[in-house]
């Protein structure tokens, strides 16, 4: 499930809100700091303002008050009466002074701070008076403020000369409530004076009258929100004051006013907020679905190709320019999705070299084609001498000649329906409708003349050859899978016994089954580390100059625990089709070379003759493989002889020659086995690096009684040894044949009069029976 956050229309929406309340914050924040800023500065230079006017008031009273003194002090009558001590006359110019100054508080009192005189009648603690006149007195003509009678002075005091100090004369103004409210006018900020923390007047409303009078200031806030601010920013202010009963100034600035206007301010710029964040959402929302309208249809339309459906395509309406390339991109996106899909589909049901149906595509149709077409007849077909042209003219005129098959195949004209397929390689599948009254040998006679004409490569002339394997349908099988396995059992019995057309007949697919099982348990067998199915036998050659015997051919057999033995032809032919011969041939040459170190270790110094295919010339490890095996079990390279047969030879001329020669120059004998039956010729018998021709038993077996093999023997064992090579005759079974071979100069002999093959133990048992050194004669061998 989506979620919605994931939507443009959504992102462009928060994005916009986003960015507005950001906005809004940062503007509040910088607001904020700024105005906190400008207050506290402007508290600071109100509260230092409201200090210089406390301390301009008190220093003016002090000015009026020492003018005021100075003028009683002065006047001579005060003088006389104070020295004379008339207490009335004292008084009424206390009285009479005071009220022309205005002075709330006229005191005399004697050196020792007693009272003579006041223009009050109020009786004030002596005790109290002495102290503060002591405290005036270390700076008489300076203003204290000044705590009597539970009222709170401005008081200065000056001495009477006449001429020596002979009274002191105290002049105050009261500071009362109404002065404080006055100094709140001209400052600004709330005045509160104290007496020891405790308030005795404030401007300052609703404060308990108490000591907690400072703490509960301090600690007063203001609610905003979750947040509490300080009500009030206090200052103190500390005047000349008696150490007795000492008066403080506290000057306070009220914060609420400031609070109230940031808060109107806030208010205002929230809903210029929502304001602005209402027109975003509108804004924003007018332009993701601008935005998001064309891009849901695109959406759709991705959707739709994604389905395979190119072709519905709609244009996205009114957009930007950017929507509309994207538009343009996806459709030629649609458009050229669909022609490589095109091109994939063909391609996944094609032969890219031949256009041509591949293998998988004839595996999933060819059973419908077949019961489409009723009567068919089914062909494989396979190239005879693809190789030879694949190697002496290259690869391109190879595919050329493929390409040419493939269109011969299009080509064949024939009256019912076809379809043509390139399986694998060099094999190609025909499916081929059979109208009532034709042949289906005909049929493929017919196809197979049409394919062998020669191939017109440029400017070379080719001529190709074939092989048809051919199964009928519904007489050979329903299903693609049995036609396709039976068909290609009759190419392959076709190409094996090279025969051009072979038609499967019943009971070949159950042998192919059969074969198919040899070969996997000979595969397995070959990846086991040791096996007891299989094992050598070993037959030996006679010298017939002398009668030695000092080399065997190594000969390998299949016993199959409760199946019996499978035949060497059979089994070997099975792994040079399978591609095992190589391991076969490994392993043989493994066995021998270990069996070869026994007998040495027992005294038995016997060479041995293998055999080996063209596969294993064709192998890039064949050479190193056999030099290692030669190292690992310490056996000289010339004990060896490696026996080939002509086709062989010939399958890869130029490759074998190599490898041969590579043989032969690290010591190894070189052997042509079944010599005279494959493509003979002096030219090639020349250049080949061979020691020894071994004659094929065809020639050998009736030698005693044909003349004309009497003659090829001769004649061939003449020209090898015109040659400088040596000739072994195989298949010997009779001691005419013996004889006739040693009266014709043959070099050596090997079969069944001799020895039928035997195992390692059985050899030597063999060979301490006949002779202990080993020599032989036609009268005197044991079978």
């Amino acid at each position: 499930m989506r979620l919605g956050i994931t939507k443009l229309r959504t992102q462009i929406l928060l994005f916009a809100l986003s960015l507005v309340l950001a906005t809004t914050m940062v503007i509040q924040s910088i607001s904020w700091w700024s105005a906190n800023q400008f207050n506290q500065q402007q508290i600071r230079q109100n509260t230092i303002k409201a200090e210089n006017i406390l301390r301009q008031y008190i220093r003016s009273s002090e000015n009026n008050l020492v003018n005021s003194a100075r003028v009683l002090t002065a006047d001579f009558g005060f003088k006389q009466a104070v020295t004379s001590g008339d207490k009335d006359t004292i008084a009424s110019v206390l009285m009479n002074h005071g009220a022309r100054i205005n002075a709330d508080l006229m005191l005399l009192t004697d050196l020792s701070g007693r009272l003579i005189s006041s223009s009050h009648s109020t009786i004030y603690d002596e005790a109290l008076l002495s102290y503060v006149v002591k405290d005036l007195l270390e700076k008489p003509g300076t203003a204290h403020i000044v705590m009597l009678d539970n009222r709170v002075y401005e008081l200065i005091l000056l001495p009477i000369m006449a001429p020596r100090t002979i009274a002191y004369t105290l002049v105050g103004f009261e500071l009362n409530q109404t002065t404080l409210n006055e100094l709140k006018q001209l400052t600004g900020l709330d005045i509160t004076l104290l007496k020891h923390s405790v308030p005795v007047y404030s401007t300052l409303e609703n404060i308990p009258n108490d000591a907690e009078f400072i703490k509960t200031i301090n600690s007063a806030h203001t609610k905003w929100f979750w947040m509490e601010r300080p009500t009030f920013i206090n200052s103190d202010f500390m005047p000349a004051t008696t150490s007795i009963n000492p008066v403080s100034i506290l000057l306070s600035a009220d914060l609420r006013p400031i609070y109230q206007q940031y808060d109107d301010m806030s208010a205002r710029i929230i809903l210029i907020v929502l304001l602005v964040m209402l027109g975003s959402i509108i804004v924003s929302t007018i332009i993701a679905h601008t935005l998001t309208t064309p891009l849901a249809k695109l959406v759709g339309i991705a959707n739709q190709f994604a389905k395979g459906n190119y072709d519905a395509w709609q244009e996205p309406g009114q957009a930007s320019s950017e929507i509309r390339d994207l538009a343009a991109a996806l459709r030629t996106m649609g458009t050229e999705v669909k022609q490589r899909e095109q091109v994939v589909t063909w391609q996944a049901k094609h032969d890219a070299l031949t256009g041509l149906f591949n293998i998988h595509t004839i595996r999933s149709t060819l059973a419908a084609t077949m019961q489409k077409y009723g009567q068919c007849v089914v062909v494989a077909t396979y190239i005879q001498n693809f190789r030879q042209i694949n190697d002496r003219l290259g690869p391109e005129v190879a595919d050329a000649c493929l390409t040419v098959l493939a269109q011969r195949l299009n080509q064949f004209a024939t009256a019912g329906e076809k379809t043509n397929a390139r399986l694998e390689g060099i094999e190609f599948l025909s499916v081929i409708q059979l109208l009532p009254g034709q042949s289906p040998r005909q049929v493929v006679e017919e196809l197979l003349d049409n394919l062998d004409k020669p191939f017109q490569i440029g400017n070379i002339s080719l001529s190709a050859h074939f092989y048809a394997g051919v199964c009928c349908y519904p007489a050979d099988g329903y299903d693609s899978k049995t036609m396709l396995r039976r068909v290609r059992i009759a190419a392959d019995h076709a190409r094996l016994n090279r025969t051009t057309i072979h038609v499967y007949t019943p009971g070949e697919d159950e042998n192919h089954l059969e074969e198919l099982s040899l070969i996997e348990a000979l595969q397995a067998l070959l990846r086991q580390p040791t096996n007891i199915e299989l094992f050598l036998n070993f037959q030996p050659k006679v010298e017939l100059k002398n009668g030695k015997m000092d080399t065997v051919e190594t000969l390998i057999r299949w016993h199959r625990p409760g199946l019996g033995r499978v035949a060497p032809d059979k089994f070997i032919g099975l792994a040079e089709q399978s591609g095992l011969i190589v391991e076969l041939t490994h392993w043989v040459i493994q066995e021998t070379l270990k069996q070869l170190r026994r007998w040495r270790d027992n005294g038995l110094a016997l060479n041995a003759a293998i055999n080996v295919s063209a596969e294993d010339l064709a192998h890039p490890d064949f050479c190193h493989f056999l030099e290692k095996q030669i190292a690992v079990y310490d056996i000289p390279a010339n004990s060896v002889t490696i026996e080939i047969t002509e086709r062989d030879i010939m399958y890869d001329e130029a490759l074998g020659i190599e490898v041969l020669k590579t043989l032969k120059n690290a010591g190894y004998m070189i052997a042509v086995d079944d010599y005279g039956i494959g493509q003979s010729s002096l030219s090639k018998l020349k250049i080949l690096p061979v020691d020894e021709l071994k004659l094929d038993m065809s020639f050998i077996r009736n030698l005693d009684s044909s003349l004309t093999d009497q003659k090829i023997v001769r004649s061939t064992i003449f020209l090898a040894h015109s040659l400088g090579l040596k000739v072994v005759a195989e298949g010997v079974e009779n001691a005419a044949t013996y004889s006739l071979l040693q009266e014709m100069g043959c070099d050596s002999v090997q079969g069944y009069l001799i020895s039928k093959p035997r195992d390692a133990e059985d050899l030597v048992a063999w060979l301490g029976e006949n002779n202990a050194t080993y020599s032989f004669s036609a009268d005197s061998i044991t079978h």
